[in-house]
């Protein structure tokens, strides 16, 4: 599981802003900060999973790890 606070520290580590999350994504704004206060768990598409790891810059392998350690 995610928590919003390794997500928003991941994103900020690479500069990436909300609104550039959220459109890559195909969310709105809000979904993304939803997700970084833990008010909503992320479920993502097999798509959406892929473009979060190009974003963040992690492998599958990576970002599996990354949403464990996050739990």
């Amino acid at each position: 599981m995610w928590t919003g606070e390794s997500l928003r520290k991941r994103r900020l580590e690479l500069g990436v802003t909300q609104r550039r999350l959220a459109i890559a994504l195909d969310v709105t704004e809000t979904t993304v900060r939803n997700w970084e206060s833990s008010r909503h768990i992320p479920s993502l598409t097999p798509r959406q999973t892929q473009t979060m790891c190009r974003i963040l810059q992690l492998s599958l392998d990576e970002f599996a790890e990354f949403e464990h350690l996050a739990s």
